[in-house]
């Protein structure tokens, strides 16, 4: 999500504050400096006497990226934050430690708490399907997590190949009148053709049925939010890879499972149910940065009665781009997709 925006050998004693004031200085300690930035906000760790180090870590020094201003997150009831600067973007800081991960708030330096349910699939999955042990898979708590939005669903996920169970699922959502969004890989980005090759045949019917389909660009228009700096969104490599939903935006759901059958029937999977409502509206503010236009093609249907063509809206330069050939790296690529999407590949995506 966030990215390290610099890292210095050890040996670099200073560095210059680019607005032109104080030196910000980094006394003989690790090389595991962290510096987290969202776009907007630039967070410094800083160990005791000031010095910028991994660990412990008893305050934050926050600058704004856009006026370079600074003030001084301070660690809850003067002690140290829990592990090490992993993640600090859209006002929530995360600590990692070997006990787990701890949320404070970016604004007030208070730990984030909320009640969150662990879902998981038993090892023994195949026998646990039809059996006793039914219970023991992830799907239900996650399904009925679904079945209880009211107002709206943002879904990010790198395979979209749903089940027959899921289709329903969301169908019923949207009769509900609740707004479905789907974030996943477009051909330029998957990672796996097969897979990608699988979603082509649910694209139609999930916009029929109302969903609004997003599929992410390889090259970023605008990286803030993506966690991946300008630089290297030059190099036009850009995936996904996060399986997440923000539910009614007071609830989130992340973990391993995918929007497709593979992890539906064969992959043992892991997640979390979190009832935070500060958690899930920061989680949306990165899934509207990915589904701007600049960064992601909307996927629609052609606006002719009945149609099934298929048209990827973007903006490029600055201006509205429309194709009604799906996007792709190379002719190659788009073949060789399309020879995949005839295999009777089934459940196995």
């Amino acid at each position: 999500m966030a990215l390290p925006v610099l890292a210095r050998a050890p040996s670099a004693g200073q560095w210059p504050n680019p607005w032109g004031g104080r030196y910000w200085t980094a006394g003989p300690c690790t090389a595991s400096l962290r510096w987290q930035a969202d776009g907007r906000t630039l967070y410094l760790a800083e160990s005791p006497g000031g010095y910028l180090g991994s660990s412990p870590v008893t305050a934050l020094r926050v600058v704004n990226l856009t006026t370079g201003t600074e003030r001084v997150l301070s660690s809850p009831l003067g002690r140290p934050f829990s592990g090490t600067l992993a993640i600090a973007a859209d006002g929530v800081v995360l600590f990692a430690s070997p006990a787990g991960v701890t949320a404070y708030s970016g604004a007030t330096g208070q730990r984030l708490w909320a009640h969150a349910q662990v879902v998981c699939d038993s090892p023994e999955k195949a026998g646990s399907a039809h059996g006793p042990r039914v219970g023991s898979l992830m799907y239900r708590p996650v399904a009925q997590a679904i079945a209880e939005a009211q107002t709206e669903l943002l879904m990010v996920s790198p395979y979209v190949v749903p089940s027959k169970d899921e289709l329903n699922l969301l169908r019923d959502r949207i009769a509900h009148h609740v707004r479905i969004r789907i974030l996943t890989n477009s051909l330029e980005t998957a990672p796996e053709l097969s897979a990608h090759s699988g979603y082509m045949h649910y694209r139609t019917e999930l916009l029929k049925d109302g969903a609004e389909l997003y599929e992410v660009r390889s090259r970023l228009g605008n990286s803030r939010g993506s966690g991946q700096s300008t630089k290297i969104s030059r190099y036009g490599n850009y995936a996904l890879h996060a399986k997440l939903y923000v539910l009614d935006r007071r609830r989130v759901f992340i973990g391993s499972m995918n929007l497709d059958q593979r992890s539906r029937h064969l992959n043992t999977e892991v997640g979390l149910i979190i009832d935070s409502a500060e958690l899930a509206q920061e989680t949306a503010k990165r899934f509207e940065a990915m589904t701007l236009p600049e960064n992601s093609y909307a996927v629609v249907l052609q606006p002719a009665q009945h149609s099934t063509q298929l048209v990827w809206r973007t903006v490029e330069n600055g201006a509205t781009v429309e194709y009604k050939k799906e996007p792709a790296r190379h002719a190659w690529q788009r073949a060789e997709v399309k020879f995949l999407s005839l295999l009777p590949l089934g459940h196995e995506l």
